[in-house]
């Protein structure tokens, strides 16, 4: 966040969850870091995509919410969590693009954890990935696997 930012918000502002978000300072304020930059992210890639099919930005989000479930599910780290998430949100970054997964990521500055999933096909939230896919594609021997592999319940990935 840039300082101007901050401060023209009157940083930190505390609100309980019965205030009203009355200005965008205090919706900033209220959303925390993580959902600004995953809000940001959306709207970069909303804007990237305006040419092409609005199924693309959907399932961005998508898969978004699904993997950050599926790292909250696994008892991952916020970190790692979060980090799922922006790994599901710019999965589909290439076909935006029209480049390869590489070029379409070079110069975006994102955690090595998220760069070696989606151009490595590695990594640790590469079994986020492989299973996000998997349920995608209703490959349920796979699903099954990583689910296991993870100590998600099965019945929890199918909610």
């Amino acid at each position: 966040m840039s300082p101007w930012l901050i401060g023209s918000c009157g940083w930190p502002s505390v609100l309980s969850n019965h205030d009203l978000v009355s200005s965008i300072c205090n919706a900033l304020t209220y959303m925390g870091l993580n959902e600004i930059e995953r809000w940001l992210n959306i709207l970069m890639l909303q804007e990237l995509s305006t040419d092409k099919p609005e199924e693309l930005i959907k399932i961005s989000i998508i898969r978004s919410r699904f993997a950050q479930t599926l790292a909250k599910r696994a008892l991952m780290i916020y970190t790692a969590q979060h980090s799922a998430g922006m790994m599901g949100l710019f999965s589909v970054l290439d076909g935006v693009l029209e480049k390869s997964m590489a070029a379409a990521l070079s110069g975006i500055a994102l955690p090595p954890s998220i760069l070696e999933v989606l151009i490595d096909g590695s990594g640790s939230l590469y079994p986020i990935y492989e299973l996000m896919a998997a349920y995608e594609k209703g490959d349920w021997g796979t699903t099954l696997r990583r689910s296991q592999e993870l100590s998600i319940e099965v019945y929890l990935v199918s909610r």
